[in-house]
């Protein structure tokens, strides 16, 4: 049996976005007050039909974290180049929950990256 191995890495990114879209203005992540913080960041299942391929491979998934640190946006910035290794690390990155991000104190939303790696070792 193959140990099954995914690592997760999250990649705080500075996206600038220079226009404000209600409900709170889009900022960048080096823009946030302290203490912003993944606080629920479950794992993708690794897809069984991907897994007796032997398909591995990394997904860059890019996040928008609205003002109560729940996901609402998840697009793929960089395929692994399998679509159900993809659909899974989307799927998981759906789910996560960060600290609510704020800037002065005030309420914002902002981009952030996450890495998906996955390998069977």
């Amino acid at each position: 049996m193959n140990k099954i191995t995914i690592q997760i890495s999250i990649i705080l990114l500075a996206i600038s976005q220079s226009s404000c879209t209600p409900p709170a203005e889009i900022v960048s992540y080096s823009e946030l007050d302290e203490g912003f913080v993944a606080i629920y960041s479950p794992f993708p299942n690794y897809p069984p039909d991907a897994r007796l391929q032997g398909e591995e491979g990394t997904v860059i998934i890019k996040a928008l974290v609205g003002t109560d640190g729940k996901v609402n946006k998840v697009e793929i910035s960089q395929s692994s180049g399998y679509s159900s290794l993809d659909s899974a690390a989307r799927d998981a990155a759906g789910e996560w929950e960060f600290t609510e991000p704020t800037r002065n104190g005030e309420p914002v939303r902002v981009w952030v990256l996450l890495s998906f790696n996955f390998r069977l070792t």
